[in-house]
């Protein structure tokens, strides 16, 4: 390498550091060739087209038997309720399952009484057809579920959103590359690695408060926001 193209380096270096490390960074060795490493990203936003929700049932009884009795009979009016909605049965699965006793715990130095036991009973169900979530929420608490928690929403088919977000991320990795080869005096050559650093699709969530009674539920779904982050090298080739 001659000593004009590594200044010309080094000044991409100097240049570097007037931004942020994880933007940009332009680097020589003697036993490395020369690059230009950047962090892309890639956005595209979606309408969600379904949800997924946890619908459960607490029952509290003095012994363990009519707690698991009543629990039973409560979630057997919330699956058949489910299933009125068509919700196939591979999008119901349970996720949680316990029975415990409850204690009173009186003054301090006094044992903890025995008041009853606590079963609790949830599962975890996708709704494919976002616009019933409203109303299925309805149905359920009016069936017997006293617990609906963690409603989030999802795109059923996000694979080519993902890609078009990476494709983005690339497109957006070789501008900022150019940008730094440009005011650094060099040129920018054949890509040598690409490393995904996230791509999550973020899922907002929603609270729904418990009433006394059923009544309807506005459910605002928004829209998601899928990312990719690309962190790509590309060689220098040369002096402009």
């Amino acid at each position: 390498m001659s000593k004009k193209s590594t200044s010309l380096i080094l000044c991409g270096c100097t240049l570097f550091a007037c931004f942020s490390p994880s933007e940009a960074l332009v680097a020589a060795a003697a036993d490395a060739q020369p690059a230009i490493t950047v962090v892309g990203l890639g956005e595209v936003s979606a309408k969600p087209d379904m949800a997924r929700v946890t619908i459960g049932v607490v029952t509290q009884a003095a012994s363990a038997s009519d707690s698991l009795r009543q629990n039973s009979a409560a979630v057997e009016k919330v699956f058949a309720t489910l299933k009125e909605f068509r919700i196939a049965d591979e999008d119901i699965q349970t996720s949680n399952f316990s029975i415990g006793p409850e204690y009173h715990y009186g003054r301090s130095g006094e044992p903890p009484r025995l008041t009853g036991y606590r079963v609790t009973n949830e599962v975890r169900v996708a709704v494919r057809r976002i616009a019933d979530l409203g109303k299925l929420l309805d149905e359920v608490v009016a069936a017997g579920s006293n617990q609906v928690n963690q409603v989030g929403f999802d795109i059923d088919e996000a694979a080519s959103l993902r890609d078009a977000a990476r494709r983005l991320a690339i497109a957006d990795a070789r501008r900022k590359a150019n940008l730094y080869a440009q005011e650094a005096g060099v040129q920018i050559g054949q890509v040598l690695s690409v490393e995904e650093l996230s791509g999550p699709v973020a899922m907002p969530q929603i609270a729904y408060a418990m009433a006394e009674e059923a009544r309807a539920v506005p459910i605002a779904p928004g829209r998601q926001l899928i990312t990719q982050e690309l962190r790509v090298r590309f060689a220098i080739e040369g002096e402009q």
